[in-house]
């Protein structure tokens, strides 16, 4: 047994929760998940309150090692992280 929730799985459960449709509640998911990352890629970071904190950073340009021993340049990239908020983590903590 797999120790995870899928998108849609959460719709579901939302959905169940809050008597409404799948349908409309998949719309709010995913137009709250795309507003999300627009805000990121604009470099802006998304507060929501007692949940967590995402923002974007830049991973610098460095050399690795491949697989084969080659060195590779990995050039610099945006990555976004997560921060979780105090309901979250006394959530985590109980």
């Amino acid at each position: 047994m797999e120790n995870k929730t899928t998108k849609k799985e959460l719709v579901k459960q939302v959905a169940t929760t809050t008597k409404v449709s799948q349908a409309t509640t998949a719309s709010i998911v995913n137009a709250l998940l795309e507003q999300i990352g627009d805000e990121l890629a604009a470099g802006r970071t998304v507060e929501i309150r007692r949940f967590g904190t995402f923002s974007a950073y830049t991973n610098k340009k460095r050399i690795v090692n491949n697989i084969n021993g080659e060195q590779v340049t990995v050039p610099e990239h945006q990555l976004a992280k997560y921060r979780c908020g105090s309901g979250v983590r006394e959530k985590l903590n109980k």
